[in-house]
């Protein structure tokens, strides 16, 4: 039996962009993509700040990104899961998240890890048509992640220091430790 979700809530006094910048640290990107007009509006990008604010051309703001921003091995995923057809079928799927890790073009290895969610427009009065991506940079998480994995496959335990934070890191193939 699936329960009705009306939850009438009284105003808190916060705008929206007060919402926004509470997830800043958090999130690095925000944008609601338009699919029937085709179009994004970017409410925050960290990737690219000059957008903030602007309405875009979604198909032509996802191209770029991919040939200029997407680290080359992983354009293939990125335009798969952008395509226009791809937005459309996960929309219209009833599914309320999506999910993909990828890597753009940056310093100091060459690329940076990303992680990128679609979410459906969770308000009863939103357009249909509309989604919601929110992204963050997962360096840190992607790097713990391979060291865990390299302890797990090859050794009985990795020692390393974390450059970015100077802590020595002990990883055994059992457990973590910092």
């Amino acid at each position: 039996m699936k329960r009705e979700r009306n939850i009438k809530m009284k105003s808190t006094g916060l705008s929206l962009n007060d919402y926004i910048d509470a997830t800043d640290g958090i999130i690095d990107t925000i944008w609601e993509l338009r699919l029937k007009e085709e179009e994004v509006y970017v409410w925050r990008d960290r990737t690219l700040p000059s957008t903030t604010g602007q309405t875009l051309d979604l198909e032509q703001t996802l191209r770029e990104l991919s040939e200029h921003n997407v680290y080359g091995p992983d354009q293939a995923i990125w335009n798969e899961f952008f395509c226009t057809e791809s937005l459309r079928s996960f929309f219209a799927s009833g599914r309320k998240h999506k999910r993909i890790e990828i890597r753009f073009i940056g310093a100091p290895y060459g690329f940076e890890w990303h992680e990128i969610y679609l979410s459906t427009c969770p308000h009863s009065g939103c357009s249909s048509d509309r989604l919601l991506l929110f992204a963050r940079r997962i360096e840190s998480e992607m790097r713990s992640h391979l060291v865990e994995m390299a302890a797990q496959d090859d050794y009985d335990y990795v020692t390393y220091i974390d450059a970015n934070t100077n802590h020595l890191l002990f990883v055994n193939s059992f457990a973590t430790s910092f």
